[in-house]
């Protein structure tokens, strides 16, 4: 295996002081939206550095574009006991860890995960992030419309803002940057927030954004997220724009051409950083996929071969977790995965093999 400082090298090669990250980069820093490249206001940011949002972004967009260098992830099992049950057994199996945790702060009031704690930890270790929400309808309680949500004098809008309240508590609560996936798959059917009229969805998010900058959430990267195993329809007309979103993302069930290049290429037509956010070896039901079935191994290589400009690729939890199919090693030391070990901070203070 190679050792983590030979894979550091790579990684610093592709970022040098000062990198852009390409095309316009929002990040909440304070009560107002700045927009900037990566690097700030013209001075450098260290790649040793992901304490950050405008490191973190750096970092990313020193990755972007290169696809020989991806950022490995696992999400959490959010409805166990333990949810780090199958997270923790891959450096045991493979002798490396992902960089990228996923973890949520809401899941339709489902999870109990206490994603403050999962995350710190996470962050102490020197990795990245990436925190998803499926959020809870503020329809469900009072009368209103799609529209009145953002509408302020109305019943949704205040119960809206109340629960934005809470979200707002646990992110400032988390020591460190993270990537924040707050409308999960927008253009699927299933949700309160999707299948609406895309302006005042765009309202929505823009009005949520500028609610956390103002109530000093100055450590999260806005992530765009679609999927693509129903239809790449409308991805730019969702889009909120480039001053609401750090990166992008897309979902699928499994990766491959067909459904994924019409979505893959009207988000990396935004400009913005793109990975895959939440992914698996098989159909998008979870329950129909048999342990140690399919392959990881040739997930990432359909990936690799067919979307370059890709910077992180997160596997889903439960059956298509890393250690639940075949192929966890295969796809942790694969020379183009990045791991917790590569990490600039981790590798920086742990320069040997993982």
């Amino acid at each position: 295996m190679r050792s983590a400082i030979g894979r550091l090298l790579l990684v610093l090669t592709l970022l040098p002081l000062g990198a852009s990250c390409g095309g316009g980069a929002s990040a909440t820093t304070g009560t107002s939206t700045r927009t900037a490249s990566a690097s700030g206001s013209g001075s450098a940011v260290s790649p040793s550095d992901l304490t950050t949002t405008a490191s973190l972004l750096a970092y990313i967009g020193g990755l972007s574009g290169q696809s020989k260098h991806i950022l490995s992830g696992q999400h959490t099992n959010y409805w166990d006991s333990n949810p780090m049950d199958i997270v923790t057994p891959i450096r045991t199996a493979t002798g490396s860890q992902v960089a990228i945790l996923g973890t949520t702060n809401d899941w339709n009031g489902t999870s109990n995960e206490d994603v403050v704690s999962l995350s710190n930890a996470w962050l102490a270790q020197g990795g990245i992030v990436l925190v998803s929400q499926s959020p809870q309808n503020p329809l469900k309680s009072v009368t209103g419309t799609y529209a009145d949500v953002h509408t302020p004098g109305t019943a949704a809008y205040a119960q809206w803002r109340t629960y934005l309240d809470t979200q707002i508590a646990k992110l400032k609560q988390i020591k460190g940057p993270v990537i924040w996936r707050p409308f999960i798959e927008l253009n699927k059917d299933w949700s309160w927030w999707a299948g609406q009229n895309p302006t005042d969805f765009k309202i929505i998010w823009q009005q949520m954004h500028d609610y956390f900058a103002a109530n000093g959430v100055n450590n999260v990267l806005w992530l765009f997220n679609v999927n693509t195993w129903d239809s790449s329809a409308g991805v730019q007309s969702w889009y909120p724009g480039d001053d609401y979103v750090d990166l992008v993302s897309l979902d699928a069930y499994p990766p491959g051409t067909k459904g994924d290049t019409p979505v893959y290429n009207a988000l990396v037509a935004t400009g913005k950083p793109i990975m895959y956010a939440e992914t698996g070896v098989h159909g998008p039901d979870n329950s129909d996929t048999a342990q140690q079935a399919y392959d990881n191994g040739t997930l990432l290589a359909t990936i690799k071969a067919n979307f370059p400009k890709v910077f992180a690729v997160v596997i889903w939890c439960q059956n298509y977790a890393l250690p639940l199919q075949k192929g966890e090693s295969a796809f942790m030391s694969d020379p183009a995965i990045i791991t917790l070990g590569d990490l600039p901070a981790v590798a920086a203070r742990k320069p040997k093999s993982e």
